[in-house]
C-alpha cells in the first residue's frame, strides 16, 4: 500500500511515517499544498492523508484540485468524483514531539 501523509509539521510527519512504515506501508511525505498534487498524481497512492492548513496551498483546495483532474474516485465503479466527501476527519494532537522519538 502506497500512502503520502501531507503534513506540514515535521514532528507529526516523522511520527506518521513511522507509524506506518512498521505496519509495511509505502510513504511519501510531502509537507507543502504547492507540491501536494504533484506527488499525489506521481505516486498514484492508494489512500492520502491530507492536512487542512498546509502552506503553500491548504488541503481542501488540494483536494478540489484532484478532483478536477481525477485522482479521486471509487476505482471503476459509478459513483462521479465530485460526489465523493472526506471519508474521515481526524483531529490530530497538537503536542506530539515526544511521540516522535
Amino acid at each position: 500500500m502506497k500512502l503520502p501523509p501531507i503534513e506540514d509539521n515535521p514532528a507529526m510527519q516523522t511520527t506518521l511515517q513511522r507509524s506506518l512504515e512498521r505496519r509495511g506501508v509505502q510513504v511519501l511525505t510531502c509537507g507543502d499544498g504547492a507540491r501536494a498534487l504533484s506527488l499525489w498524481q506521481a505516486s498514484l497512492p492508494d489512500a492520502v492523508l491530507l492536512d487542512l492548513s498546509l502552506p503553500g496551498r491548504v488541503g481542501l483546495l488540494v483536494l478540489g484540485d484532484a478532483r478536477a483532474v481525477g485522482l479521486v474516485s471509487l476505482g471503476e465503479s459509478q459513483v462521479q468524483p465530485e460526489a465523493i466527501e472526506v471519508v474521515a476527519y481526524l483531529p490530530k494532537q497538537r503536542d506530539l514531539p515526544h511521540h516522535a522519538q
